[in-house]
């Protein structure tokens, strides 16, 4: 049946004049949702180890109804300006040389890491809060491993049905509600000057960079991904990779499916992408193998200050030892994330 057919059929159950053009279009916009819908399972990352869930649906929706007011104009540019004013404050040189110099004293470390974490809490409430003022629902919140790191999680698959736009907003909530309370620690912090107020600042600050990369699956790529329009942003490095090796070979390809502008920022895109790589390579598992080597002797280190009456304080072998541990379990973790695949790959071939 032809465009021009639903349109008499629609026009006579409506009573009034219907377009074919107008058909044509709900057809397209219909298709489109569908096909948005279908990629939405797509959204999930993959790197999940597990799912621990901390909040149901129910009490997250009442807490995003209860947030969504950071989204209107007003509060949002107050809040803002908030988030600068600590920002501007915390580029103090003597105090990041002081934090990069000697770092959090022992028994801080975990007292800024635990408002570390419940500022993770606040950024998933900022997605879902985000896409309450939407109009999308969001669902629960928990707990995971994401690649090698410990991380919560808030499902916002419903925003796939919201415009472009609108999602770039909820990819970036949680950043932006971080912040917001990394900025109440600082103002907690120049009133009591208590020191894993200012590191858990840094803890967000580091953090908030670290998530707008557009690399890994973290919230920067998602606005990327979402402000281009383009779906499976990781998987196009790879294609473009093989179209340009195709040309430079000679041998006939199929043109890139976006705009000159969205084309040229991809290009970019996988040059960064692979050059972020091999500086993984490069440098972070040679680290990996230095944090496992040494902790041997951390053990020992530890063992000879408990049998020994002039060894350190109990609180600084404590705090050497599970920050060390800590960082082994990491490391652990980054070695069986690259070899469980390949080992998966041998067993199919065998």
């Amino acid at each position: 049946m032809s465009f021009a057919e639903l349109a008499v059929r629609i026009g006579a159950q409506a009573g009034r004049t219907v377009e074919p053009g107008e058909v044509e279009a709900a057809y397209k916009s219909l298709l489109g949702r569908i096909r948005t819908l279908r990629q939405a399972a797509q959204r999930t990352p993959s790197g999940f180890l597990f799912r621990l869930r901390l909040l149901p649906k129910t009490w997250v929706e009442r807490a995003g109804a209860l947030l969504a007011p950071a989204f209107l104009s007003l509060p949002a540019a107050l809040l803002l300006a908030a988030v600068l004013t600590s920002v501007v404050w915390a580029v103090d040189v003597y105090k990041l040389h002081r934090f990069f110099a000697i770092g959090p004293a022992a028994g801080d470390f975990w007292w800024a890491y635990g408002l570390f974490a419940l500022s993770v809490l606040f950024h998933e409430l900022g997605h879902a809060s985000a896409c309450v003022h939407h109009g999308a629902r969001p669902s629960e919140i928990g707990f995971t491993i994401y690649l090698v790191f410990p991380a919560f999680y808030s499902d916002v698959t419903d925003a796939w049905q919201l415009r472009r736009g609108q999602r770039v907003v909820i990819d970036l909530a949680g950043i932006y509600f971080q912040a917001i309370l990394g900025s109440a620690y600082l103002a907690a912090y120049r009133l009591t000057h208590w020191e894993p107020l200012w590191f858990a600042w840094m803890m967000i600050a580091t953090s908030a960079v670290f998530m707008l990369n557009p690399i890994l699956k973290f919230d920067g790529y998602w606005a990327v991904a979402d402000l281009l329009g383009v779906m499976q942003l990781s998987r196009q490095p790879v294609r473009i990779v093989r179209h340009w090796v195709s040309r430079a070979l000679g041998r006939p390809v199929s043109p890139l499916p976006w705009p000159l502008a969205v084309t040229l920022i991809l290009g970019l895109y996988t040059i960064v992408s692979f050059g972020i790589w091999i500086l993984f390579l490069v440098f972070a598992l040679p680290m990996v193998g230095r944090q496992i080597a040494a902790y041997p002797a951390l053990l020992r280190k530890t063992a000879e200050g408990f049998t020994s009456p002039a060894g350190p304080p109990l609180s600084t072998l404590f705090h050497e030892l599970s920050v060390g541990t800590f960082m082994v379990l990491l490391a652990g973790l980054v070695l069986w994330r690259l070899v469980r695949p390949l080992w998966s790959r041998v067993k199919r071939r065998g």
